[in-house]
């Protein structure tokens, strides 16, 4: 009787045996994968040391079309007690009048959450939108060359018409009111959708010369004089109020250190990576308080749409 226990006993080890080896083996191939894409994928708060304050940077870079991304890296920022002031780097022509309007809302609650000094860089061009979100630093840094203003709001149709005239092309549409297909690219707009997306354009074209006043401290008639559009270099919009200082990133960098007590070569972090989703997903699992990023995609306008959308809207 015991004889067979132990031969249905050895049987069973080599299996078990073999098992745990699999497992193992399937096991380090799944964490020496993740440790290579952590390697390959690094940003530069990888080549800091772990240890010692530092001034943290984000970017804010194209056009812009959605804020999400942004506002996960400000969060790490955030969450990272050693970063102790921030620069934002501007090098966008602007975009979707929402995003630029929470990115910039994102950064006042920074601000007054932490109490860290928040410095603006703006490099080749930081216009319409990308003002807007300067506007919310203590600071702007601006090269004297720097493209920036173009402050106002631009909605744009196209009207093909007389096109599809010409090629015997009419469209029947079904809708539940009136203006339900203003826009609409296969007829012009009446003057009462005229009138009523201009009143549209003017109150946001207010929300954006309102927010400029506050912040910039400025007199509105002499702001009015250069918010029809126009673009500034960056010397124009110093001697209009518009910006604080002349200087590239590094003036910008060493200005947020002083202004957080920190020596003027503090090293400066990014907390952007461009890990696949599932890591993100897996580090933020884990608790992580540096955190993965993804650059922002143009997928604002993906999906289903309730009616015609007009060709172009931004700030």
């Amino acid at each position: 009787m015991s004889n067979g226990s132990t031969q249905q006993s050895d049987r069973r080890t080599p299996w078990l045996v073999g098992c745990a080896l699999l497992f193992a083996l399937f096991g380090g191939m799944f964490f020496f994968t993740i440790l290579i894409v952590m390697t390959l994928t690094r940003d530069d708060e990888d080549l800091v040391p772990a240890i010692g304050d530092r001034v943290g940077r984000i970017d804010v870079v194209g056009e812009i079309v959605e804020s999400e991304s942004f506002l996960r890296e400000l969060k790490r920022h955030e969450r990272d007690e050693q970063v102790k002031a921030l620069v934002v780097r501007i090098d966008s022509p602007g975009g979707g009048v929402a995003p630029s309007q929470e990115i910039y809302e994102a950064l006042l609650r920074f601000r007054a959450d932490t109490g860290r000094p928040v410095i603006v860089s703006m490099g080749s061009i930081a216009a319409s939108g990308g003002y807007y979100i300067a506007c919310a630093g203590d600071q702007i840094f601006a090269n004297p060359g720097t493209l920036t203003g173009s402050i106002g709001v631009i909605l744009s149709f196209v009207d093909a018409s007389k096109l599809l005239d010409k090629v015997g092309v009419r469209f029947e549409v079904v809708k539940s009111g009136a203006r339900k297909d203003g826009g609409a690219y296969w007829r012009a707009l009446t003057p009462e959708e005229r009138a009523t997306f201009e009143a549209t354009i003017n109150d946001v074209y207010g929300q954006f010369t309102e927010m400029i006043v506050e912040r910039r401290k400025l007199d509105p008639v002499s702001l009015h004089q250069v918010a029809d559009g126009r673009i500034l270099s960056g010397r124009e919009a110093q001697t209009a109020g518009l910006i604080d200082s002349l200087g590239d990133f590094h003036a910008a960098a060493r200005q947020a250190a002083l202004l957080a007590g920190l020596p003027p070569d503090a090293p400066v972090v990014s907390k952007h990576r461009t890990r696949p989703e599932w890591l993100e997903t897996l580090e933020d699992l884990g608790g992580s308080s540096r955190g993965i990023s993804n650059r922002p995609t143009p997928d604002s306008n993906s999906g289903c749409s309730e009616s015609p959308a007009p060709s172009g809207a931004g700030a």
